[in-house]
């Protein structure tokens, strides 16, 4: 009886033993299960953001998130790379697909920093005609195109908390690329070269940088006289229906401002280009023409930027007049730009050239701080009086930029922010930014910030 006494202790024992050790092994589970989850390997997300720019239009996205991101580690930020898809429905999947491989490739490899990918899908139902060519531009046809991607987006992205995009994601210049592939690359240099202020680097793939008007008679005028436009006499009609014509038709919707509420096409009834709608182009659009009349790389910074084109590309000549005819003129440092031609592909890119391109321009991203010419530096910025009485006026005088976006901040040792900025003046031609000193005495640090860098200066307050 003592002998199967035992025997039944023993049977207990090392059952409650296999319990524990089961319900370890699940409590471990669990624990390896939360941690997976909580690090995101490599993956895309869906999400969408409200655009005011577009009436209240919901954007879709596809956000590429790196491998090891993890929305709680608030000390690890990342780059950020958007990209713009062509022309078509469901474009910005389509793009995704094609880049995927290619970033995924370089950072797994180490090759480049990791950063996060997005995504946009910026086709509208608002306006179905002409193949929903709005080129990224704000038009009076389309809509405000380009808004969604420098205001709705940017500012999604900065108040983002569903995978904490807000506080995961640099945004500033030296940390932000734009790019794109054909309408997205077209958007991509004209945004880039509008706003210089907010990307480092832009790429455009199979794009159009120049609006050289030999290149458009010559691939769209002609092909549009001898197959499509209708000739009575010494006078074209041309429909509006037809794959060039249509395609050309919706240029000039995004490039041209309405006449009488109807699109101005920039073929004339002669068979010619219209100039005055052409200069138009140019101005709005243009990359040679933005850079030269906004004086980016001379008065301002500028981002560096990639072309590519496959020279069997109905695109191609303008790739090749930008950056081999129109380039040099501009007298800018070939460290800026860099062209590549794939001589077998046409309207494509291959994974080979996404990666080639998109560690060029991470690798510019990087140099931007200790290459630019236009930092911002001491001999910038003078403040006076350095010595002040609590509560009066202290005047900052700095050189700046047409497109520099100035930010102040004053704190005492302790880092607590003092006062604000409260004027602007211009004092015998210099800028002048004058704020009221703190009202607590001892030392205090007046920090400005610009896309250039920053200058901290100290103050007395007595």
């Amino acid at each position: 009886m003592k002998r199967y006494a035992s025997f039944i202790k023993k049977a207990l024992k090392t059952t409650r033993l296999s319990i524990l050790i089961s319900l370890t092994n699940k409590i471990l589970f669990f624990i390896i299960i939360f941690f997976i989850s909580s690090t995101y390997t490599q993956e895309s997300v869906s999400g969408s953001f409200i655009s005011t720019s577009l009436d209240g239009e919901s954007v879709p996205l596809i956000i590429r998130l790196p491998k090891g991101y993890n929305e709680y580690d608030a000390d690890q930020k990342y780059r950020l790379f958007i990209f713009l898809h062509g022309s078509g429905f469901d474009s910005g999947g389509i793009l995704h697909r094609s880049f995927k491989a290619a970033i995924d490739e370089l950072i797994n490899k180490e090759e480049i920093e990791p950063f996060v990918a997005v995504f946009p899908n910026l086709f509208t139902n608002k306006v179905p005609d002409y193949q929903n060519v709005h080129m990224y531009i704000n038009s009076q046809y389309y809509g405000n195109f380009e808004d969604v991607i420098t205001k709705d987006l940017l500012e999604w992205l900065s108040s983002e908390s569903t995978f904490n995009l807000k506080n995961k994601v640099l945004l500033t210049r030296k940390t932000m690329a734009l790019c794109g592939f054909s309408m997205g690359g077209i958007g991509s240099t004209g945004i880039g070269l509008r706003n210089p202020q907010l990307f480092g680097a832009i790429g455009s793939f199979s794009g159009v940088p120049s609006w050289d008007l030999r290149w458009l008679d010559e691939r769209y005028g002609n092909w549009i006289l001898n197959n499509e436009a209708q000739k009575t006499g010494d006078t074209y009609t041309y429909s509006i229906n037809s794959g060039v014509t249509q395609e050309l038709y919706g240029v000039s919707a995004a490039f041209n401002d309405l006449k009488g509420g109807m699109v101005q096409f920039i073929m004339t009834p002669q068979g010619g280009f219209d100039q005055t709608i052409h200069n138009v182009w140019k101005q709005r659009q243009d990359s040679r023409t933005l850079i030269k009349n906004g004086a980016i790389y001379t008065g301002v910074p500028g981002p560096y930027i990639y072309i590519y084109s496959g020279e069997m590309d109905w695109y191609f000549e303008s790739s090749e007049i930008f950056a081999t005819r129109e380039w040099p003129g501009l007298k800018v440092d070939d460290e800026y730009l860099k062209f590549e031609v794939d001589p077998e592909a046409g309207h494509e890119f291959s994974k080979a050239i996404a990666k080639s391109g998109l560690k060029w321009m991470s690798e510019k991203l990087g140099e931007i701080t200790t290459h630019s010419k236009l930092l911002l530096n001491e001999q910038d910025i003078m403040i006076y009086p350095n010595r002040v009485g609590r509560g009066q006026p202290v005047n900052i005088s700095i050189k700046i930029n047409a497109n520099d976006r100035i930010k102040l901040r004053v704190a005492n040792i302790q880092g607590i922010v003092q006062s604000e900025p409260i004027n602007y003046l211009q004092i015998n031609g210099a800028n002048i930014l004058q704020i009221k000193s703190p009202d607590i005495p001892g030392v205090h640090f007046f920090q400005l910030s610009s896309d250039r860098g920053n200058v901290v200066k100290k103050v007395l307050v007595q």
